[in-house]
């Protein structure tokens, strides 16, 4: 160290093994340095002498420099699990970038290990990209396989993207509306069933009828379906359904569907299929059906008060 003093500088302020070990452990003799592999293991088979000084100097093998053409797969040797991931699932993480385009620096020195998304993603180029908290639904390594499980609030990272949706909850205000979005999508693209919160109208009720009538995101919108099941208007209004069942007139032969169309509540007019039958005075004194046929639901219960 009385010659090479800066070299003496390096270890003490870059403290490693290296530096606890005497100088003629690697230097046999004046001039002569011993190679990295004859002491260490290399991080692949294929690696040389040469690939380890790329990245670690000899006097200070822990403050590590990442070169930008550093071969990826040396990281591997330590990092296969990041990188297998990245392998299968990367997207344009595995295609258009390596792993120095992220990492600028390796621990134990360094501030910039863990790289910042704003680095490539600016909120300027998406508004999605101004939401705070990427890691909490992203894996950069996998970068779409997103789990909003442990995510406090993931409904504004959702609706940045998926306005459409945010637009009809507004419209129609409902208790969906107030709920995070991950309580019905725990990750992205899944939808849980509706039956995992709300009980069906009859047993046989599936997912698919749920959805026929009610939209996810505006429920109390109610369409009736094509194919809606009597059954399942029963579940609700079970005494209007009791007196239609007991009735002999011929509305008792119809589905619910033949009068309620389009969305609920519709109820058409008597004259869509009856037209006027009694004669013209008697529907002009009484233009309102109901006053004498109380219910249609129970055509025998007419009255003439």
């Amino acid at each position: 160290m009385t010659c090479h003093s800066v070299v003496g500088r390096f270890m003490e302020f870059n403290p490693s093994k290296h530096s606890a070990v005497d100088c003629s452990e690697c230097h046999k003799s004046h001039g002569e340095a011993m190679q990295c592999l004859e002491c260490h293991s290399p991080h692949t088979g294929d690696m040389q002498y040469a690939d380890c000084l790329g990245c670690h100097s000899p006097h200070k093998p822990t403050d590590i420099v990442l070169p930008a053409d550093i071969n990826t797969d040396f990281c591997s040797a330590c990092h296969g699990e990041q990188v297998s991931l990245i392998e299968a699932k990367g997207s344009a993480h595995k295609t258009e970038i390596n792993c120095v385009s992220c990492h600028l620096e390796h621990p134990p020195k360094g501030e910039k290990t863990i790289p910042e998304c704003s680095m490539c993603h600016e909120a300027g180029d998406n508004s999605h990209f101004g939401v705070q908290g990427c890691a909490s639904c992203h894996n950069p390594h996998a970068p779409f396989e997103l789990d909003f499980s442990a995510v406090k609030e993931a409904k504004p990272a959702c609706l940045s993207c998926h306005q459409d949706q945010q637009q009809a909850m507004d419209a129609a205000p409902s208790a969906h509306a107030e709920v995070d979005c991950s309580r019905c999508h725990p990750s992205h693209g899944e939808k849980k069933s509706c039956d995992s919160c709300h009980a069906p109208h009859s047993e046989e009720m599936t997912a698919d009828d749920c959805l026929a009538c009610h939209p996810a995101h505006t429920p109390t919108r109610i369409s009736l379906g094509d194919q809606l099941s009597p059954g399942f208007c029963a579940a609700c209004h079970e005494g209007i359904s009791g007196s239609l069942a007991a009735s002999q007139a011929k509305h008792s032969e119809l589905s619910c569907l033949e009068c309620h169309q389009g969305e609920h509540g519709s109820i058409m007019s008597c004259d869509s299929c009856h037209g006027q039958p009694h004669e013209a005075g008697l529907h002009s004194k009484f233009p309102d059906c109901l006053k004498c046929h109380k219910d249609p639901h129970s055509l025998v219960n007419w009255s003439t008060q």
